[in-house]
């Protein structure tokens, strides 16, 4: 290797270990300033730049956060500020793009999400927070993580049933909400267990009796979105029928 190309790879190398050491700086003052809300949310904000666009290091950057364990001081900060919707909202849009680059999930990030146990951490929010900002990106992320069959498992274990349910009880009019609920439950369908899964904990009637409500029929249902429910509906119907058949 000639002198130049050397040089730039020292110079690569000393950039991604000042990137490493401004993460750690940032997730390290996160996890000790938790009772003061503006700064809390001025570091969270610094955070989620690295892992927003226009960052062409997106990528990157959330390896890095993950490398770190930054996921257990979101899971710490949004425990401690369950109803702290600013608070809430900002934790659940960062963990929507720890597992996505440019709005689009990532097998990569997100495998490496569920093995550091950020499938537990975005359950556990959705389980404990009130109808509010917040909730949408947290349900994209558990709908991305379904799309790798390999991860779905883990996140039956994690609580997957009592969290589809409530989501249904949460928001029984948000119909993007709702799409992407029978989204998950549509793909997790598609495994070997999966059927006996959905039946078996009791998700097939909680969402027939939820959207059977006069709610589901709202005016402003944009028609994209009704044909997605209305053709992950008749899916979960016969799967109910087959099984109690």
């Amino acid at each position: 290797m000639n002198k130049a190309g050397k040089s730039s790879i020292d110079a690569r190398n000393r950039l991604l270990k000042q990137k490493k050491e401004t993460l750690k700086t940032v997730i390290d003052t996160i996890e000790k300033n938790q009772k003061f809300k503006k700064l809390l949310l001025y570091f969270l904000n610094s955070l989620e730049v690295f892992v927003s666009p226009p960052n062409r290091e997106i990528k990157q950057n959330a390896k890095i956060i993950l490398d770190l364990e930054g996921i257990k001081t979101l899971k710490t900060v949004s425990m401690q500020n369950i109803h702290v919707e600013e608070i809430v909202a900002e934790v659940a849009d960062i963990i929507w793009k720890l597992i996505s680059v440019w709005n689009v999930v990532d097998g990569e990030l997100a495998k490496t999400f569920v093995e550091q146990g950020g499938h537990e951490v975005l359950i556990e929010i959705l389980l404990q927070k009130d109808e509010g900002p917040g909730s949408l990106p947290l349900i994209k992320a558990l709908n991305g993580i379904v799309q790798i069959p390999t991860l779905v498992n883990p996140l039956l274990d994690a609580g997957l049933a009592q969290t589809v349910k409530l989501v249904n009880d949460l928001y029984p009019n948000d119909m993007e909400i709702i799409a992407l609920n029978f989204d998950t439950m549509k793909k997790v369908s598609n495994l070997k267990n999966g059927r006996d899964f959905l039946i078996d904990k009791g998700l097939v009637p909680n969402i027939i009796n939820r959207q059977s409500s006069k709610n589901f029929f709202l005016v402003n249902l944009k028609y994209i979105i009704l044909l997605e429910i209305i053709s992950n509906f008749l899916l979960l119907i016969n799967l109910y029928n087959n099984k109690i058949t």
